[in-house]
C-alpha cells in the first residue's frame, strides 16, 4: 500500500499466530526512492510545511481574536452587572441612612441619573387623597424650568397622558422616540423640556402605586438602549419601598408632633414613669408646677411627701393589677414646699408585660387652701351653728341686736336654744 507519499512496500508475514507461533509478524520493506524525487520532496516540503502552517495560525488568529472579542463582551456585561449590583447595595444603604423625604429624594434621582445614563431626572410621588401624581422633585433642569414644572399635576384616571397610563404598569416603560407617538404638543413637561426619549419607571410597594420616576438624556438618544430593563425594574422596587418607608415616618412625626404639642400645652401636669419608678416624661406644666428644671430621670419617690408614698404605692401596685388608680398625695416642689395633686394614674403595657405607668396630675393645692380657709371663717362666724335661711335672716338683722335692752336679751337666747 501507499501511505505518507512513500512508494508501494513489500508486506512479508514471518510470523502466524494461526500457524502455531505466539504471535504474528510482519516485515515491511519500501523501494528506495529516486534521488531527484527525495531531493525535490525535500526542496518543496518546507515552503508546503510552511504555508500550512501560516494558514493554520491565520486560522487560529481569528479564532482567538473572535474569543477574545466574545470575552471583552462578557467582561463588559459583567462589570455592568457588578457596577448595577454596587449600585443596589449603595442605594440600599443610602437609602437606609436617612427618612428625611427631601434628602431621599435628592439621592434617589442622584443613583437614577447614574444607573440609567440620564443627565434630566424627576419623581411624580401619588396623592391618594387627589388621586393624582404631583411632580415633586426635579433635577438636571434649569431653575426657571423648575419652577414652572414642579408641582405639575396629573390625574391618575387621564387615560390620555401616558405618565398617568405608566402607573397602572408594573414594568418601566421606555418611549424610543417621543416623535412617533401622538403625544399632546401643548403638555406642559413636554413644551418646556422638549424630550427626544424617556423612560418611565412605576414605584409599586405593596400592591399600590407610589409613584413614578422620570428621565431622559438630551444629549444622547442613544441611553434607551443601554439601560437593562430587569435592573430599573429591582432599583425602582427598592426606591418605592424607601418612599413609603419615608412617607409612613413623615405622618408618624407629623402625628407624634401634634400630640406632642397637646400634652405640653394642656393644663394639667403629665408624666410617664418606668417600671422602676424613674421618670422617662414630663410635661412642660408639671415641670412649672414643681419648679424644677428637668424632671426626667429622677425617682419619684424623691418627690413624694414621706406620708403620701404609701398612696403612691397603693397607685401603682393597682396599675401593676392593670387597674386604673387616683388618689391624693403631697409632691415635693423645688422651694422645699409641697403641693396636693390628684393622680389618676394608668399602666403601660408592651406585649402584655407591665413597662410603666402614665399619670395626669391635676394641681389641687389652691383649692385645698381655699378650702382651709373657708373652713376657718366658719368655725369664726357665730351664726354657724343656725339654718342656713335663718342664719341669712339674722345676718341682716343682727346689727339691730344690739340696742335690744338687757331685759329682752335673756329671751333672745332662749328662742336660740
Amino acid at each position: 500500500p501507499t501511505i505518507w507519499g512513500c512508494p508501494p512496500a513489500e508486506l512479508v508475514e514471518t510470523k502466524s499466530f494461526f500457524d502455531g507461533d505466539d504471535y504474528c509478524e510482519y516485515h515491511l520493506q519500501w523501494q528506495p526512492p529516486s534521488r531527484l524525487k527525495t531531493f525535490l520532496f525535500k526542496l518543496m516540503t518546507p515552503g508546503k510545511v510552511v504555508r500550512e502552517t501560516i494558514v493554520e495560525l491565520e486560522c487560529d488568529k481569528e479564532l482567538l481574536k473572535e474569543k477574545y472579542n466574545h470575552i471583552n463582551k462578557l467582561n463588559k456585561v459583567l462589570e455592568r452587572k457588578v457596577a448595577e449590583l454596587t449600585t443596589l447595595q449603595e442605594s440600599s444603604t443610602a437609602i437606609l441612612s436617612t427618612l428625611e423625604l427631601e434628602e431621599l429624594l435628592d439621592l434617589i434621582i442622584a443613583k437614577l441619573m447614574d444607573v440609567a445614563d440620564l443627565d434630566r431626572a424627576g419623581i411624580f410621588l401619588t396623592n391618594k387623597d387627589k388621586q393624582s401624581l404631583v411632580l415633586i422633585h426635579a433635577v438636571g433642569i434649569e431653575e426657571q424650568l423648575i419652577s414652572q414644572v414642579k408641582g405639575y399635576e396629573i390625574p391618575l384616571d387621564k387615560v390620555d397622558n401616558i405618565i398617568a397610563r405608566s402607573a397602572h404598569s408594573k414594568e418601566p416603560i421606555f418611549i424610543e422616540d417621543v416623535a412617533a407617538l401622538s403625544l399632546n404638543p401643548e403638555n406642559l413637561l413636554l413644551k418646556n423640556l422638549k424630550p427626544k426619549a424617556f423612560i418611565l419607571v412605576p414605584l409599586n410597594v405593596r400592591g399600590g402605586i407610589v409613584g413614578i420616576m422620570v428621565g431622559d438624556n438630551h444629549e444622547n438618544q442613544g441611553f434607551i438602549h443601554k439601560t437593562d430593563r430587569n435592573f430599573l425594574k429591582s432599583f425602582a422596587n427598592h426606591i418605592a419601598m424607601a418612599l413609603d418607608n419615608a412617607r409612613l415616618y413623615k405622618k408618624l412625626h407629623e402625628s407624634e408632633q401634634r400630640y406632642r404639642e397637646i400634652v405640653e400645652n394642656v393644663n394639667e401636669g403629665i408624666w410617664i414613669l418606668d417600671e422602676d419608678g424613674i421618670i422617662k416624661f414630663a410635661n412642660r406644666r408639671l415641670v412649672d408646677m414643681l419648679g424644677y428644671g428637668d424632671l426626667t430621670g429622677r425617682s419619684i419617690y424623691q418627690l413624694v411627701k414621706e406620708e403620701s408614698r404609701e398612696r403612691l404605692l397603693k397607685i401603682i401596685m393597682a396599675n401593676l393589677k392593670d387597674r386604673l388608680s387616683k388618689k391624693e398625695v403631697l409632691l415635693k416642689e423645688s422651694n422645699g414646699g409641697y403641693r396636693t395633686v390628684l393622680l389618676s394614674s394608668v399602666p403601660i403595657k408592651v406585649d402584655g408585660r407591665f413597662t410603666g405607668c402614665l399619670a395626669i396630675v391635676t394641681d389641687l393645692t389652691e383649692k385645698k387652701n381655699m378650702e382651709k380657709k373657708l373652713l376657718q371663717t366658719q368655725k369664726l362666724d357665730p351664726l354657724e351653728p343656725w339654718p342656713g335661711e335663718l342664719r341669712m335672716i339674722l345676718t341682716i338683722y343682727l346689727p339691730a341686736f344690739s340696742v335690744i335692752p338687757p331685759c329682752c336679751r335673756q329671751s333672745s337666747r332662749i328662742i336660740r336654744s
